[in-house]
């Protein structure tokens, strides 16, 4: 009997072990993919006049899901950043104090100090809502909110603006429009003022996104596959996937393990809102946004139309509607944004005299993008002089962009001979004209390696034992002129540069390339690529194995019924530290 004991007991032992063992091996697995061997104080370079940024969003989570990678790098590189919530975060469970002081602790993980967290205290309104944009149908609240916006704008002025857009949750869609409609009016206000802003999506490029973290090579965001009308690309049919503005990561955020990322730990403070199981879509090479300039010449021009509402061409906002409720996610309905002429006029047409003359380099035309109408082609003219014929204009809202190379400065520009599908009255979303190159005006530039054949962003890259060559390209946003190519340890690496191609030879084992800018040799990116060992592969899946059980179980524990509420619930908070747990 002794002997059986002992044998159990033996057995028991060996098991705790073995645990222990794999626990440990598991911990120290995690290190090895942990990001810090990525260089990247360079990919992504500020000027020196970008000294504050505000970030808005409208829930307590929403400003991971949107800009958390920005914040981060921003934080690191001493940019003073605000994150403004624009709701209560009290549609549930009347837990708006908890999610608060959440976001908090979130910001805190990205280095945002607690007196640049902002809560804006809105109502956070149940996704069942059937009221209009105004909240409560009423026209004084939506003065308010947009004062409340305009008001942290003023008081701030950042360089920076960045905000989310028309996701299919109502409070975001009511916060994208309130921005676009409150900035538009600021712009027009202060023509000195031209922020840079940039444009985000909570859902479709992240807490929707595909759940591609797990990879040997670190993935970078793929095309929404979730939009609320099949005929966008994403869910504001202006913005054009190829012209998304892509920000790269820090090391702390391009780890093959959950639990070593940084952006992971900062979810992990929002306990009350079980989003840590969407680690798996939310963590990828780049952080995506689209640009919305605010240089439009129109704000400093005096418009006239022949007949509609000309305001509508210069507002700074694409989209309006009168029902942004759940119910339709998949079709919803613009209303209050078209500039278009009435069925009467028989040649609409569009004036545009600036207040000095301009030199004239882009015009951009936003089409209705609704399907019903679609201008063929439209006539530009130039001081009164015939320019060009502008033709085939995108059918789904997609920006139309025009070149223009004119020797003289122009003091007056109009649009005129419409030339619309079945007749119809001509109509437009936004006109934009401006006299300087994207790279002129922005404030910030990004260049990045990644490669040709998927365009995922390159940090440490791990060779497969049967690839022998690479096609790279690169990302640049906001440079100008050419790049420079070079292998830092050629020689002896076994491998060479052809043109766009890295080749790597029998003996390859690693070495490093380096992209930099040939007008500004500061602004550079550098990769190492590994030769993949037997080694690097096991240990790659025994921590992925690790990590999804650690991820998993925490997934599970936290959405429990009893569990959360007694998580949530703070009479429980002395047991909790016992145990501990982390109190919310």
């Amino acid at each position: 009997m002794k002997k059986k004991r002992k044998t159990i007991l033996v057995i028991l032992l060996c098991f705790i072990a073995t645990l222990i063992f794999f626990y440990i091996l598991g911990l120290l697995s995690l290190r090895v993919f942990d990001g810090t061997y990525v260089y990247n104080t360079s990919s992504l370079c500020f000027s020196k006049d970008v000294k504050k940024v505000v970030v808005f969003v409208p829930h307590q989570d929403d400003d991971l899901f949107v800009a958390g990678p920005l914040i981060y790098n921003l934080r690191n590189k001493g940019v003073e950043t605000k994150v403004v919530f624009f709701t209560d975060g009290n549609a549930h469970d009347n837990i708006g104090h908890i999610r608060q002081k959440e976001a908090i602790k979130a910001q805190a993980r990205l280095g945002v100090p607690e007196k640049d967290v902002i809560c804006m205290q809105f109502p956070n309104r149940q996704q069942g809502d059937t009221t209009d944009a105004n909240g409560v149908s009423s026209i004084a609240l939506r003065d308010s909110m947009k004062c409340a916006i305009k008001s942290i704008i003023k008081d701030n002025k950042p360089q920076i603006i960045v905000c989310s857009d028309l996701d299919f949750n109502r409070d975001h869609r009511l916060l994208a429009i309130l921005f676009d409609e409150s900035l538009g009016e600021l712009l027009q206000e202060d023509v000195y003022y031209r922020p840079v802003v940039l444009k985000g999506f909570s859902y479709q490029t992240s807490y929707n996104a595909v759940k591609d973290f797990y990879c040997m090579n670190i993935r970078s965001t793929q095309k929404p596959h979730d939009v609320q009308n099949k005929l966008y690309e994403t869910d504001v049919p202006a913005y054009k996937w190829t012209e998304r503005v892509r920000i790269p990561m820090s090391g702390e955020m391009v780890t093959h393990a959950s639990q070593t990322n940084v952006l992971y730990q900062a979810l992990e403070e929002y306990r009350s809102q079980w989003v840590r199981d969407k680690t798996r879509s939310i963590l990828n090479g780049d952080n995506i946004f689209w640009l919305k300039r605010t240089d439009n010449l129109l704000n400093e021009a005096s418009v006239t139309v022949s007949s509609g509402v000309f305001s509508y061409l210069r507002d700074f906002k694409y989209y309006d509607s009168e029902d942004i409720s759940i119910r339709h996610k998949y079709n919803l309905h613009f209303d209050n944004y078209l500039w278009e002429a009435d069925t009467a006029d028989s040649k609409p047409e569009i004036s545009v005299l600036f207040n000095s003359p301009k030199h004239v380099k882009e015009l951009v035309l936003f089409d209705d993008p609704t399907l019903e109408r679609n201008i063929d082609s439209v006539d530009l003219f130039l001081n009164g002089k015939y320019y060009q014929t502008l033709k085939q204009m995108p059918e789904t809202g997609l920006p139309k962009r025009v070149f223009i190379e004119f020797d003289e400065l122009v003091s007056s520009l109009m649009l005129k001979n419409f030339n619309c599908n079945d007749g119809l009255s001509p109509a437009l979303a936004e006109l934009e004209i401006y006299d300087k190159p994207i790279a002129e005006y922005i404030n910030c530039s990004v260049l990045k390696i990644k490669s040709k054949e998927n365009d995922d962003f390159l940090y440490r890259y791990y060779v497969p034992k049967d690839v022998n060559s690479l096609e790279l390209d690169y990302y640049a946003f906001g440079i100008e002129g050419n790049v420079i190519w070079s292998l830092k340890n050629e020689e002896g690496s076994h491998a060479r540069l052809d043109n766009y191609r890295i080749v790597f030879g029998d003996g390859f084992s690693s070495c490093t390339l380096r992209l930099s800018s040939k007008d500004n040799p500061n602004v550079f990116d550098e990769v190492v690529f590994v030769k993949e060992s037997g080694w690097d592969r096991f240990l790659y899946s025994f921590m992925t194995t690790f990590d999804k059980c650690v991820l998993d179980f925490e997934t599970w524990f936290y959405r429990n019924r009893i569990v959360g509420s007694f998580i949530r619930h703070t009479t429980f908070n002395p047991i909790k530290r016992l145990l501990g747990i982390k109190t919310i």
